[in-house]
Parts: C-alpha cells; sequence; structure tokens
C-alpha cells in the first residue's frame, strides 16, 4: 500500500499499478483496521511479556527458596558445631572448676584441723608447763 499525502490520497493497485484516489471514509475504516491490528498485536505482546516475566519471577523466586534452605541447612550445620565444641567447653571448665572447688575445700578443711591441732598442742604444753611448775613448785614446798 502506497499513500502519498496531497490534496488527495490514492493507493497504488498492486496487479496494474493504477493510482486509486481515496476517500476519507475509506481512509478512515483502513487506518482504524491498521490501528485495530497494532493494537492486537501489542496486547499480545504485552501479554507474551507478562508472561515471559511472570515465569522467570516464579523460576528465581523457586532458586531463592532453594539457595535459602541450602544456606540455612549449611548455616544449622556450622552454628551446630560451633555450639557443641561450646557445650563441651563449657562441660570441661564446669568439671575442672568443680575439681578446683573440692580442692579447695580440702586444703580449708586440713587448715582448719592444722589450726585446731596446733591450739590442742598449745593447751596441752601449757598443761604441761603447769604440771611441772606444780611439781617443782611442790618440792620446793617440802
Amino acid at each position: 500500500m502506497k499513500q502519498k499525502r496531497a490534496a488527495v490520497q490514492t493507493i497504488q493497485c498492486p496487479k496494474c499499478k493504477a493510482e486509486i484516489p481515496l476517500t476519507d471514509a475509506l481512509t478512515r475504516q483502513i487506518e482504524e483496521s491498521v490501528r485495530h491490528d497494532f493494537e492486537l498485536q501489542l496486547a499480545k505482546k504485552d501479554d507474551e511479556a507478562k508472561a515471559a516475566l511472570k515465569a522467570k519471577d516464579a523460576k528465581y523466586k523457586k532458586q531463592f527458596e532453594a539457595d535459602r534452605a541450602r544456606l540455612g541447612r549449611e548455616a544449622e550445620k556450622t552454628v551446630g558445631l560451633e555450639l557443641r565444641d561450646l557445650k563441651a567447653e563449657i562441660a570441661e571448665k564446669d568439671k575442672r572448676l568443680e575439681v578446683a572447688n573440692k580442692n579447695e575445700l580440702e586444703l580449708r578443711k586440713q587448715a582448719r584441723e592444722l589450726e585446731q591441732r596446733k591450739k590442742n598442742l598449745e593447751l596441752e604444753f601449757q598443761r604441761k608447763i603447769d604440771e611441772e611448775r606444780q611439781k617443782i613448785g611442790g618440792e620446793a614446798k617440802k
């Protein structure tokens, strides 16, 4: 279809190549037909683009969820391992603390026993000294 912009629009016959003048009504019909076809094509392309976008969105969401799950498992493994290690370390420190506390209690008990023995020895020593003084004092009076 060949259009010329002049006072009168014409089209050229595909067979005989003759110029045929167009009236405004015919021109409007052709324009509306072309516009309608163009809008249909545009709507079809728009729908295809939306469908493709939706498909890609679904694909990326699925991949995102898979990656999230994988990373979650990896993080859980790592954190789980660290947690077990920390629990083992705490248990070991608790055992050492318990042993240290028992040792301290034993040492305090021994210190009290030694202090008590020392007091008993001093008391016994004082008794013997007093006994000896009495003997010496009694012999001196005789």
